[in-house]
């Protein structure tokens, strides 16, 4: 899952012509056992964009929400799909 967000935020991306340092994805599932037969009862995704200029801090927001509604897993799995969207700028970043 984590793969094809970064793939689909890439090329909105792209289209957008968003210019973005990095994006880093984690994604936790939750398991349940439904029948005798284990599948995902919810999954968090939680992923990480570093912009490269404070002025598209929104800009980065509203394309991961595109990406959400635009990810061919998360949109095929009959569970819950959370997102933990964290956008910050490379200023940010270099400064630590």
């Amino acid at each position: 899952m984590a793969s094809c967000f970064v793939v689909t935020f890439s090329a909105i991306a792209e289209s957008s012509k968003l210019n973005f340092l990095s994006l880093e994805v984690s994604v936790d599932g939750k398991l349940r056992k439904v029948d005798g037969r284990l599948g995902f009862a919810e999954v968090i995704m939680r992923p990480t964009l570093t912009v490269v200029v404070n002025e598209d801090f929104e800009r980065g927001n509203r394309l991961l929400d595109r990406t959400e509604q635009g990810c061919l897993i998360a949109r095929s799995l009959i569970c819950p799909v959370k997102m933990e969207a964290l956008v910050r700028c490379a200023d940010e970043v270099l400064a630590r």
